[in-house]
Order: structure tokens, then C-alpha cells, then sequence
């Protein structure tokens, strides 16, 4: 699952052609670097296959262990830091994730689009508006494993 969920951090290179068909996504992509990475995640998060992939791979982590009772089996270790080890496992899960996103978006942009070659862009405006739809769809799927 954890396989197949690292697979969808290669969707940017498809945001071109899928962009086109998702609602709520800029078409002005190309303008910089940050406005590539803003389509990219809105693209994914919008095709919902890494958001389901991401909560298969939750569940599976803690209801395996209800269902199976090992969870009550490790006496010696404190239930709360084995909880706690298992949240912080999930969010670096997540966060290597976002970053194979950003590292297969930098490629994508810099190596197949041959756009501006700008990372951000001059309209500080724009910049914070992406800032904050990067900052919303990470924070969603990081709330979603809390």
C-alpha cells in the first residue's frame, strides 16, 4: 500500500494533461515553479486516489492491531509511546511524500515543461495565495492522520 501510495508523487509530471479536467485548478501552471507545485498537490488532491491510498494505510496500521489484540501483547512497552511512535511513523510517511512530490515536480517543470524557469512569482499577492493552498492540502491529509 505505502508502495503504491509513494507512487501517486509522480503525478506531477502528469499535471499538464489532468489539469485540464479537474475543477478549481489554475490553468497558469507554468508562470513559476511554486504555481507547478500548487497544481501538482491540488491535482492530487483532487483525483482522491493518494487521500483514500493514505487512509487505507492509516487504518491498516491500528486496525490490524485491534483486530488481532497484539497491541495488548506488548506489556512491557507503554501504550502510549508505541501510539505515539506509530502517529510520528504516519507523518514522516507523509512528509517524505510531499517531498518525492516536490522533488518529481522540480523535474517535471524544470526538465519537461520548459517554462519560465522562475521559482516564485513577482506578484507577492499570487505567491501567498499558493502558500496557502500548498500550506491547506498538507495540512488536511496531516490532520486526517491525527
Amino acid at each position: 500500500d505505502v508502495a503504491l501510495f509513494y507512487a501517486f508523487a509522480g503525478l506531477p509530471i502528469l499535471v499538464p494533461i489532468l489539469s485540464k479536467f479537474l475543477v478549481g485548478v489554475k490553468a497558469e501552471y507554468t508562470d513559476n515553479f511554486l504555481d507547478f507545485l500548487g497544481a501538482a498537490l491540488a491535482t492530487q488532491d483532487g483525483i482522491v486516489l493518494p487521500v483514500l491510498l493514505l487512509s487505507l494505510i492509516i487504518s491498516a496500521v491500528f486496525r490490524d492491531e485491534i483486530d488481532s489484540g497484539i497491541l495488548f501483547l506488548y506489556k512491557d512497552l507503554n501504550r502510549t509511546r508505541l501510539f505515539n511512535a506509530k502517529i510520528i511513523s504516519l507523518v514522516v510517511m507523509y512528509a517524505s511524500y510531499v517531498l518525492l512530490t516536490v522533488l518529481t515536480s522540480a523535474i517535471a517543470y524544470f526538465g519537461f515543461l520548459n517554462a519560465s524557469g522562475k521559482v516564485v512569482s513577482d506578484d507577492w499577492n499570487n505567491v501567498q495565495s499558493t502558500l496557502l493552498s500548498i500550506f491547506a492540502t498538507i495540512s488536511i491529509n496531516v490532520i486526517g492522520i491525527l
